[in-house]
C-alpha cells in the first residue's frame, strides 16, 4: 500500500483491486501505451519466484488509460499464502517501477 504507484486498494472479501497510478498524489494514470498492468503481471508470474497468477483490468481511469491488478485467491487460502501473494505482488510492482 505504501508504493508510490499504488493509488488505491479496494475490494470485498478476498477479491481485491490494486489501482496503479503514475502519480499517487494526483492519481494520474499511466498511459495505456506503457502497458503497466501487463508488465506487472509478467513479473508476478515469471520473475517474482512465486509464480503468481493475477487478473488484469485496464482502462479504469477514462476508458483507455488506467491500470488495475485484481487478486482473487481461492476461499481455502491460508495466512502464509496471503503473505506470499502480498510480497510477490509488491515485488512485481517494484520491478516494473524500477524499469521506468
Amino acid at each position: 500500500a505504501d508504493d508510490p504507484w499504488v493509488g488505491e486498494i479496494r475490494g470485498r472479501g478476498l477479491l481485491l483491486g490494486v489501482e496503479l497510478v503514475a502519480d499517487r498524489a494526483t492519481k494520474v494514470p499511466h498511459a495505456r501505451a506503457a502497458r503497466v498492468t501487463e508488465r506487472v503481471l509478467g513479473h508476478a508470474k515469471n520473475a517474482s519466484g512465486v509464480g503468481l497468477l493475477l487478473y488484469s483490468a485496464t482502462g479504469q481511469a477514462n476508458g483507455v488509460d488506467g491500470d488495475q491488478l485484481v487478486i482473487g485467491p481461492p476461499f481455502v487460502i491460508g495466512d502464509e499464502e496471503i503473505a506470499r501473494i502480498a510480497r510477490g505482488t509488491a515485488a512485481a510492482i517494484r520491478a516494473v517501477r524500477d524499469e521506468a
